[in-house]
C-alpha cells in the first residue's frame, strides 16, 4: 500500500460559503435558543430568509427549474432525500384508498385541502426555527390540520417548545422507517482493514470526519478505508456542494479514501452491508437520522454526537459522545470516540451487539406491512382513527368507491381503527366482508387470520382458531397472487409462516408446521431474532410418521443447534424459544440422548446465559492434587461424621401425584435415616396446599420457591433461597417434567448435584453442574460403560442385590381400587364391560377374540411396535388390539396420526383395533385383569403400568431398550424372578405375546398366580428400599469432589466462571 500522504487544508473562503456557514449557524441557534421571544425569532426568520435568497441568487439556484421545484405535498421534484423516501415508501405501503382521503404534507406548506371529507396532515421533517414553519405561531394555520405528525419525541418537544403546548391531542410521534436489511455479518476474515462510511450530505459533519480521518489512517498505518456518499445534488441542489469541493477534492486525492458524490439509495444501501463503521460526527441536529438507522439495521456500529434526536433514534447501540460547539473539542472527542469503536469492533460484546442492533431496528424503525405491524400499519391505525369515513362517524358505503377491491381496502381500514380501540368483534366484521368483495385481498387476510387465531386461541375456540391460522395458510401459500401481493421478504409473510407454523406444531400437525416455517425461515427474516430458528431447529415431534422421517428428525435436529451453536451472534431474548425437549426420549434410531439433550442444554444457556449460574458461595478446586490432598480427606472425613444435608426439589409434592407415588415413600424414609438432614424445596406448579406441605415429616424446615415467570429477580431470590442452607446435596425428582425445574438444575447450588428419574432420560446439564443421574442396576444396561455414554452426568447406581429400589404401595385391594373413590372392578367381566363404545365392544365380543391391551400413551410408540402388532394380527387371526386413544383436543390430529402410521407402516388391520378413551383407575384395572396379554409400549415402555398390570397377574411381554425408561418392566421381571415375558428381538416379543394369549385357560391362571404371587412377594413394599438410595447418595456425598462451601477453605479455591465452561 503507499505511503499515505500528509494532508493540510488550502485556505479557501468564498462569500457563498460565508453564507452557508452562516445559515447553518443561525439554524443551530435558532434551536437551541428555544426560549427566545417572539420578536427575536422573527429578527432570525428574516434573517435567515434573506441569507437564503442571497445563496440561491449567487449559485443560480431558479425556483422554475425542475430540479428543486417544490410540489404541493412539500417534497422536492426529482429529490432523492429522507422525506422524498419517506413519502414514496408511505404512497407504496398504505392502501392508496386512505391515502387518496388525506392531503399529507411534508414539513412545507404550499397548497392544502379545502374539502372537509380529505383533511389535511403536516408531516414534520425539519426543525422548528425553519422559516417554513413559520406559520405554526398563527392558530388560524394550525387550524388548517387535523394531524400533526412527528418523526420522534425530540423533534415534537422542540416544536413545543417554540411555538408552545399547541398541538394538543392533533400531535403524534410517527418516527422515520426504512426496510430493514437481510441478516448480515462482518467476520474478521474479511480482513483487518475497518470500512468507515459516510452517507449523508456534506454540511452535517464532513470536514471534522476528514481531518479525523486522515489522522486515523496515518496513525494505523493504512489498515482504514472511507466512503463517502455525499452530496446536495440528492435534492436537486448540485450548486450547494460547491463550499465543500475541496472536502470532495481530499477524499478523492487520498489513497485510502474513495468520494462516491449522490448515488442511489439502493447503492448505499449496498454500501452499508459491505461497511463497519458509520463515522457521523454530527453537527446537526438530527430530527431522525434515517443514515444512521439504516447503518443500525446493516448491522453498521455508528459513531456520533449525541445532538439532536440521535440518542433517541439510536438508543444504547451508538459510540456517542457528548457534542460540544468548539470544533477542536469536537473533533477530538470524535477522535477518541472512534478510536475505541475501532479497536473494540471485533470483541464478542460488540459482535453481538451489532446483531442485537438489527434486530431493534427492525422492530422499532421497520416499515412492516399495513394489516400486520410495524410504520405502515401505525400510518394506516392513525390516519383511519382520524377520519370519519373510517371511524365511524360517517357510514362506510359501497357507492363511494369505484370498484369492489377499492371498498375492501377501505373496510380493511375501518377494520384496522376498530382492532385499534379493542372493538375484535367489530374488527372481524369488517375484514370478513372485505375478503368477501375481495377473497385475495393481502390486509384483509392477514389481519384476520391473526386476530382470529390468537383470539380463537385465547377463548378456546378452536373452530375459529383454525379458521384463522387457515387464513395465513392461504396468504403464504398463494403470496404472489394477492393484492397487493405479499412479498416473501416482508414482515407480514415472516409473521404469518412462524405463527401458522408454531400453532400447527403444538397441535402435532408437525407436517404442515414445517413447511410454514421452512417458508418463513428461507426469506431473508429481515431484522428479525433467532427466536424462531431456534424453534424450528428444536422441533421434535412426539410422534414420527415413518422410521425415514425419525432418522432425519435427529439428523436434522444436531445439524440445526450445531449450526446455532456455532454463532457467536446468537440472539433470542425469549426465555421459551426452545421448544420442549421433552419427545426426545421417544426416539430410538440413531439417538443417544446425551448428544441431543446436551446440545439442547447449550443452546439454552447461550440463549439465556442467567440460567448456568454458580453459586459464589462455593469454591472449585482446580489442582488436580486436591482430590487426593490431605485437605480434602479432612473434608470429607468432617462430613461424615455429622448429618449430610439434603435438599429434594420437586414440582410435583403433592399427594395424587405420580412423581409423589414414586418417591414419596423413599424421601421420607431418607428423613428418617440418620446419616441426614433432609428438607423439601417446593416449585409451585400450581398453589401449595397445606397437605402439601405436610408431606414432609419435618414441614416447618421446608423450602417454598416463587414461581418465577415473573422475571430473572424471583429467579435470583430462589437462588438464594437454597443456598442459604448450605446443602451438601440437592437431589432433583422431576427434570424435564416442568421447564423452570430444569431451569434451576442448571445452577450449581450445591458441591454435589443429582438428577434421577421423574423423566427417565439425561438433564443434558454438564457434569460440573449435574454431577450424577442416580438409576436403579437392574433397569440399565448390564454394560455400564455402554449405559453411561447416553448420560452427561456421571451415572450413580443403585446397587439393589436384586430388590426392588424404590418402595412401591399396591394401588388396589381384593379387586377394588385404593386410588380415588375405592371403586371395585371384580364385578367386570368381557360380557358386562360398560365404559368401551359401542362400536369396541363389537369387536371385543367376537367369539374367540384373544384381547391384546396397551395401557400407554401412543404417543410413546415407536413404529417398531407399529410392526409388532401388524406381525401379531397376522399371527392370531382372532386378535384385537386394544389400545389408548389420545382424546383431548390437543391430541385430536396426533390421534390421527397415530391411525394413519399404524395401518402405513405397521400393516395393522384397523378394524381389528379398538381405542379406548382415558379410564378411571378401576377401568384401566378391569382391563388389565380380563385381556389376554399386556404389551408394554417399545421403546419407551411401562412403569407404573406394569406394575398396576402385575397386581392382577396380568404378563406383560417386553422388548427392552437403552436406558431405565425403556428398561423399567425387564427389571421388576429380574426381581420377581421371571423372564419369559422379556424378548431380544420384535419377532420374538410378536411369538411370546401370541403364544401365551392363545395358551390354554390353566396354563394362563398359573402364569397369572404366578406373577401376582411373586409381585407381591418380591417387588411391593421393600422395606430397604430408603436406605437403598441412601447408601448410593451417601457415596456421591462423600466421594472426592472439586466443590465445597467457601468456609471449608482448599489450596487454590477460587471462584468459577460461566465462561470458563
Amino acid at each position: 500500500m503507499p505511503k499515505p500522504r500528509k494532508w493540510k487544508p488550502r485556505k479557501r473562503t468564498t462569500t457563498t460559503s460565508a453564507i452557508f456557514f452562516a445559515l447553518t449557524f443561525l439554524t443551530r441557534v435558532f434551536t437551541v435558543e428555544i426560549s427566545a421571544n417572539e420578536d427575536a425569532l422573527d429578527g432570525i426568520e428574516n434573517t435567515i430568509d434573506l441569507l437564503e435568497k442571497q445563496l440561491n441568487e449567487m449559485t443560480g439556484e431558479q425556483k422554475s427549474s425542475k430540479k428543486g421545484v417544490l410540489l404541493d405535498d412539500g417534497t422536492t421534484a426529482n429529490a432523492r432525500g429522507g422525506t422524498e423516501l419517506m413519502s414514496k415508501e408511505l404512497q407504496d405501503r398504505v392502501p392508496k384508498v386512505l391515502l387518496d382521503r388525506w392531503h399529507v404534507v411534508k414539513s412545507r406548506v404550499r397548497d392544502l385541502s379545502e374539502d372537509k371529507r380529505k383533511p389535511n396532515a403536516l408531516w414534520f421533517h425539519d426543525l422548528p426555527n425553519d422559516v417554513e414553519s413559520a406559520h405554526l405561531k398563527q392558530q388560524w394555520s394550525r387550524e388548517r390540520f387535523d394531524l400533526f405528525v412527528f418523526v420522534s419525541e425530540w423533534q415534537r418537544k422542540a416544536y413545543e417548545s417554540v411555538f408552545g403546548d399547541v398541538f394538543k391531542e392533533k400531535a403524534v410521534v410517527l418516527r422515520n422507517a426504512i426496510e430493514p436489511f437481510a441478516r448480515s455479518r462482518r467476520t474478521e476474515s474479511d480482513g483487518t482493514t475497518i470500512r468507515l462510511i459516510y452517507h449523508t450530505t456534506p454540511h452535517r459533519g464532513l470536514g471534522l470526519l476528514v481531518r479525523a480521518f486522515v489522522r486515523a489512517y496515518e496513525a494505523r498505518k493504512g489498515k482504514l478505508r472511507l466512503d463517502v456518499y455525499s452530496s446536495f445534488s440528492i435534492y436537486g441542489w448540485g450548486h450547494r456542494d460547491e463550499p465543500f469541493e475541496e472536502l470532495f477534492d481530499v477524499c478523492r486525492e487520498h489513497p485510502g479514501c474513495e468520494y462516491h458524490g449522490a448515488v442511489s439509495n439502493a447503492e448505499v444501501r449496498e454500501a452499508l452491508t459491505k461497511a463497519h463503521i458509520f463515522a457521523y460526527p454530527s453537527i446537526w441536529q438530527e430530527t431522525s437520522c434515517i443514515a444512521a438507522i439504516e447503518a443500525l439495521s446493516a448491522g453498521v456500529h455508528v459513531v456520533t454526537s449525541n445532538l439532536g434526536a440521535l440518542p433517541e433514534t439510536l438508543g444504547t447501540f451508538a459510540t456517542m459522545y457528548q457534542y460540544v460547539e468548539d470544533a477542536e473539542e469536537h473533533l477530538a472527542a470524535f477522535e477518541r470516540a472512534l478510536s475505541e469503536a475501532i479497536d473494540s469492533y471485533w470483541s464478542r460484546e460488540k459482535v453481538s451487539m451489532r446483531r442485537t442492533q438489527q434486530v431493534y431496528a427492525s422492530q422499532v424503525f421497520g416499515w412492516g406491512n399495513a394489516g400486520f405491524a410495524g410504520r405502515a400499519d401505525d400510518w394506516v391505525r392513525v390516519l383511519g382513527s382520524a377520519h370519519e369515513l373510517f371511524n365511524g362517524k360517517r357510514t362506510l358505503e359501497r357507492r363511494n368507491f369505484n370498484s369492489d377491491s377499492e371498498f375492501a381496502d377501505a373496510l380493511f381500514v375501518a377494520g384496522r381503527v376498530k382492532e385499534n380501540r379493542g372493538d375484535v368483534h367489530g374488527a372481524m366484521a369488517k375484514y370478513r366482508r372485505a375478503l368477501e368483495l375481495n377473497e385475495l385481498n393481502s390486509y384483509a387476510l392477514v389481519s384476520l387470520g391473526v386476530l382470529e387465531m390468537t383470539s380463537g386461541d385465547n377463548t378456546g375456540n378452536r373452530e375459529m382458531a383454525n379458521r384463522g391460522v387457515e387464513y395465513l395458510e392461504f396468504a403464504i401459500d398463494n403470496a404472489e397472487r394477492l393484492s397487493p401481493p405479499l412479498k416473501p421478504d416482508s414482515a407480514a409473510y415472516y409473521g404469518a409462516a412462524v405463527r401458522s407454523g408454531y400453532y400447527r406444531e403444538i397441535r402435532y400437525q408437525h407436517a404442515r408446521a414445517v413447511k410454514s416455517f421452512d417458508l418463513g425461515l428461507n426469506t431473508s427474516q429481515a431484522g428479525d431474532s433467532d427466536c424462531w430458528d431456534v424453534y424450528r431447529a428444536t422441533m421434535v415431534p412426539h410422534f414420527p410418521l415413518s422410521p425415514e422421517e425419525e432418522r432425519e428428525t435427529i439428523r436434522g435436529f444436531n445439524a440445526m443447534v450445531d449450526a446455532l451453536l456455532a454463532r457467536d451472534d446468537l440472539f433470542c431474548q425469549r426465555e421459551n424459544a426452545l421448544a420442549n425437549a421433552f419427545s426426545v426420549a421417544y426416539y430410538y434410531t440413531e439417538c443417544d440422548y446425551k448428544e441431543e439433550y446436551s446440545k439442547w442444554v447449550r443452546l439454552k444457556a447461550t440463549l439465556n446465559k442467567n440460567l448456568e449460574y454458580f453459586s459464589p458461595r462455593l469454591a472449585y478446586e482446580r489442582d488436580d492434587r486436591y482430590l487426593t490432598s490431605r485437605e480434602s480427606k479432612a473434608s470429607l472425613k468432617r462430613l461424615k461424621s455429622r448429618k449430610i444435608k439434603l435438599g429434594v426439589v420437586s414440582s410435583f409434592f403433592t399427594p395424587d401425584s405420580s412423581i409423589w407415588g414414586n418417591f414419596g415413600y423413599v424421601v421420607r424414609g431418607l428423613q428418617q435415616d440418620k446419616r441426614f438432614e433432609v428438607d423439601f424445596v417446593y416449585f409451585p406448579r400450581n398453589p401449595i396446599t397445606k397437605e402439601d406441605k405436610l408431606l414432609s415429616l419435618h414441614p416447618e424446615s421446608n423450602i417454598y420457591l416463587e414461581a418465577h415467570q415473573m422475571g430473572q429477580s424471583v429467579l435470583d431470590a430462589n437462588r438464594k433461597k437454597i443456598e442459604a442452607r448450605k446443602f451438601d446435596v440437592l437431589l432433583y425428582l422431576d427434570l424435564h417434567m416442568t421447564g423452570e425445574m430444569h431451569d434451576y438444575a442448571m445452577a450449581k447450588l450445591a458441591p454435589v448435584q443429582i438428577t434421577t428419574h421423574g423423566h427417565p432420560v439425561t438433564s443434558g446439564i454438564p457434569e460440573l453442574i449435574m454431577d450424577y443421574f442416580l438409576s436403579w442396576d437392574l433397569a440399565e444396561l448390564p454394560d455400564k460403560l455402554r449405559a453411561q455414554t447416553f448420560y452427561t452426568e456421571k451415572l450413580l447406581l443403585i446397587n439393589s442385590n436384586k430388590q426392588a429400589w424404590e418402595y412401591f404401595v399396591p394401588r388396589t385391594k381384593d379387586e377394588v381400587s385404593v386410588i380415588k373413590g375405592h371403586a371395585p372392578f371384580s364385578h367386570f367381566t368381557r360380557e358386562n364391560i360398560d365404559f368401551i363404545p359401542d362400536e369396541g365392544m363389537r369387536k371385543l365380543s367376537v367369539e374367540s377374540a384373544t384381547w391384546y391391551f396397551c395401557p400407554q400413551a401412543a404417543f410413546k410408540y415407536h413404529v417398531t411396535f407399529d410392526r409388532i402388532l401388524g406381525e401379531i394380527q397376522k399371527r392370531d387371526s382372532s386378535a384385537v388390539i386394544i389400545l389408548m386413544q389420545l382424546t383431548s383436543d390437543t391430541f385430536e390430529d396426533l390421534h390421527f396420526k397415530v391411525i394413519k402410521r399404524l395401518s402405513t407402516h405397521g400393516g395393522v388391520d384397523l378394524s381389528r383395533v379398538v381405542f379406548v378413551p382415558r379410564m378411571q383407575h378401576y377401568q384401566l384395572m378391569a382391563m388389565y385383569k380380563l385381556s389376554d396379554v399386556v404389551l408394554d409400549s417399545v421403546y419407551f415402555g411401562g412403569d407404573t403400568t406394569t406394575r398396576e398390570a402385575f397386581e392382577v397377574g396380568s404378563p406383560v411381554v417386553t422388548l427392552p431398550g437403552k436406558t431405565i425408561g425403556q428398561r423399567w418392566t425387564q427389571a421388576y421381571y429380574k426381581v420377581m424372578g421371571i423372564l419369559d415375558y422379556v424378548v431380544d428381538t420384535a419377532d420374538e416379543y410378536v411369538s411370546v405375546a401370541t403364544k401365551f394369549a392363545n395358551a390354554d385357560g390353566e396354563t394362563k391362571l398359573r402364569a397369572r398366580e404366578r406373577i401376582k404371587t411373586a409381585y407381591h412377594e418380591k417387588l411391593v413394599a421393600n422395606p430397604e428400599a430408603p436406605k437403598l438410595w441412601g447408601d448410593a447418595i451417601f457415596r456421591a456425598a462423600t466421594a472426592p469432589t472439586r466443590w465445597h462451601w467457601h468456609d471449608q477453605v482448599g489450596t487454590n479455591a477460587k471462584k468459577r466462571t460461566r465462561d470458563e465452561f
